[in-house]
């Protein structure tokens, strides 16, 4: 079972320093967090903040994180490689970059939560919402999705 590499949708696999790669989940924001070293011994790119990464298995193609690289650290490795320490985030923030601010009557939970999806996301899809029982009126001031 190898693990395979793509950063802004280019394997970067050699580039990554496996035994570095350190995955976390951060309990106050429900995200997942990835911290690794990379290396590039010949100075023909550079990952940037902003840059999508993706870390799977090469036989299934099974992700194990999938992210956005946040903060890149730069230092020399050696006269001719750069080592590059990342900090990467989860697709959490981009699910939470809007507040919820509406009202709800009592309804299927399910349907609050497609619409929640399709009033205060971009980008994410209500296809994988199982059906599910009625709940009360719901108000949201402000509150993450």
């Amino acid at each position: 079972m190898g693990l395979v590499t793509v950063i802004a949708d280019t394997t970067r696999t050699l580039a990554l320093e496996f035994e570095s790669l350190r995955v976390t989940d951060a309990l106050d924001t429900n995200a997942a967090l990835m911290d690794a070293e990379i290396v590039v011994p010949d100075h023909s790119w550079h990952p940037k903040a902003g840059n999508e990464i993706v870390v799977s298995t090469s036989s299934d193609s099974l992700r194990h994180f999938a992210g956005t690289i946040t903060r890149v650290r730069e230092r020399a490795s050696s006269r001719t490689a750069m080592r590059y320490s990342i900090l990467c985030q989860d697709y959490t923030w981009l699910f939470d970059r809007r507040m919820v601010t509406t009202n709800y009557d009592a309804q299927a939970a399910s349907d609050i939560v497609a619409s929640i999806i399709n009033s205060f996301t971009t980008g994410f899809s209500t296809s994988g919402i199982q059906v599910a029982p009625a709940v009360a009126a719901q108000r949201f001031d402000y509150v993450l999705p």
